[in-house]
């Protein structure tokens, strides 16, 4: 006679859940187990916001407090909104979408945030491209990108980059219900999409210039903004219409890089770049003298009022890592220095071995 021997196979408990989604989604577990966020994260998101954008302290104060508020002082009863509604407005190239994409990052895991560029909504036919298409029209049955992206997650960040730019139509077709209640209509199927677990946040350009004495982007006084707060919310406030203003819960201005900013902005694409030529093995350092990076950033100047710090990244690019990358032609054995120095006649590149290192280097 057989006798069956029954095994116990293993209760799934709720922190396998929560752990799986964790993988799947980049939420912490205990988020997801308890539907709160904790005061830690807070005090996370603050030190990643200050460790990656540069010179925005008041910016970076003024969104964690806001966020916080947004979780612990949910709307009332019956009254569906997004979390968050708001504009971050300021020169280009300052921190703002980087700001939108690490609260996303922070909050709701990777890939959370749906951007979408204004500049590239100019008119009023392109409403299609974020709500779909109505029966009849060209289009039909493709969803847009503000529709797809509430049908594959249930939360996240719809960041609107340069809102000013976006043909009125979709400001009162699209956004206003989206700001108010929450909700997106797909043009496609006539249904209401929830965004009532999403955080909304605008960029603008529009006040930039307010109250300035001189263009904004660069200012050449450390701590000192060439623009006060209140004019560029009153120039925010006059170029959007009133019922669009009324649904935004915050507007938060990001000043003009100063030169402490971009000496930090500098030294930190210097140390990526170091970090990729030690991922090749590469037993390379590279040294920029005070002087080099004083006579880069006195040229950039100009750009860095225009376009921020983009200027200094895409200079960074050509006039070091491009320069450096064509002395570094061969595997280097030798412990070794990238030397960029400021010499009368300009700047000069060398490779040379590190003090007790091997004989000379390469120059260009």
């Amino acid at each position: 006679m057989k006798t069956t021997v029954q095994r116990r196979l293993p209760a799934v408990e709720m922190a396998d859940l929560c752990a799986v989604l964790e993988g799947w989604t980049g939420i912490p577990a205990a988020r997801i187990h308890t539907g709160r966020v904790s005061p830690e994260l807070f005090a996370r998101l603050r030190q990643q916001l200050e460790a990656g954008i540069f010179g925005q302290n008041a910016a970076i104060e003024a969104t964690v407090a806001a966020l916080e508020r947004s979780h612990r002082l949910p709307d009332p009863a019956g009254q569906r909104r997004p979390l968050w509604n708001v504009i971050f407005a300021g020169p280009s190239g300052t921190g703002k979408t980087s700001m939108a994409q690490r609260i996303g990052d922070e909050f709701f895991g990777n890939g959370s945030v749906c951007r979408i560029d204004c500049s590239e909504l100019t008119e009023s036919h392109h409403t299609a491209r974020l709500v779909g298409s109505p029966p009849g029209y060209v289009g039909y049955g493709r969803p847009g990108q503000l529709v797809a992206a509430l049908e594959q997650r249930n939360s996240g960040v719809l960041l609107f980059d340069e809102v000013e730019k976006a043909d009125p139509q979709i400001q009162t077709a699209v956004l206003l219900p989206l700001l108010g209640d929450a909700v997106v209509h797909d043009m496609s199927t006539g249904r209401e999409l929830d965004a009532s677990q999403w955080v909304v946040i605008m960029t603008s350009n529009v006040g930039s210039r307010s109250a300035h004495d001189h263009p904004v982007g660069f200012a050449h006084t450390d701590g000192v903004e060439a623009a006060p707060e209140d004019a560029a919310r009153d120039a925010v406030a006059r170029h959007f219409p009133r019922e669009f203003m009324g649904r935004v819960d915050d507007v938060i201005i990001f000043g003009p890089l100063d030169t402490k900013s971009a000496r930090c902005i500098w030294d930190r694409e210097a140390a990526a770049f170091e970090s990729s030529l030690r991922a090749r093995g590469d037993p390379v350092r590279l040294e920029i003298t005070a002087e080099a990076r004083k006579l880069f950033l006195d040229h950039l100047a100009p750009a860095v009022e225009r376009q921020g710090a983009r200027a200094i990244v895409r200079v960074f690019k050509k006039a070091i890592a491009d320069r450096c990358l064509s002395l570094v032609t061969e595997p280097v054995v030798v412990p070794s220095v990238l030397l960029v120095e400021a010499v009368s006649e300009g700047l000069r590149y060398r490779l040379v071995p590190e003090p007790d290192g091997a004989e000379s280097g390469d120059e260009s």
